[in-house]
């Protein structure tokens, strides 16, 4: 039977495969609904302290629906705004290069 722990403390039960298992809450969807970590144990006090790390860990952190993201959807994720933020990069630095090799050459060849 799962029980509410004291102080905000997440949730505890007894799996019946004999393990402890815990759900602290983390954050929350747009729609409202909560979003869980869960932890699990051999013994209720060793629970117990992974439950502390992880709510110390969390403190003052509310995740978002993104942060549940797949390792591959998050990579994606990074990868276009990586191209997009070189693009913009390479796109400036010809810019640039233009600027200082035709200003110099166009004096240059017209005066």
């Amino acid at each position: 039977m799962a029980k509410r722990r004291p102080s905000g403390d997440g949730m505890v039960r007894k799996r019946e495969d004999g393990r402890w298992e815990g759900r602290i809450v983390v954050g929350h969807k747009e729609n409202g609904d909560s979003i869980f970590r869960y932890v699990y144990a051999d013994t209720q006090k060793e629970l117990t302290t992974k439950l502390r790390q992880n709510i110390d860990a969390y403190q003052g952190v509310d995740l978002t629906e993104e942060s549940r993201m797949t390792l591959s959807e998050w990579l994606d994720r990074w990868l276009e705004q990586k191209q997009l933020s070189e693009g913009l990069f390479f796109a400036t630095l010809g810019w640039l290069i233009a600027v200082l090799i035709g200003y110099p050459l166009g004096i240059t060849l017209f005066t």
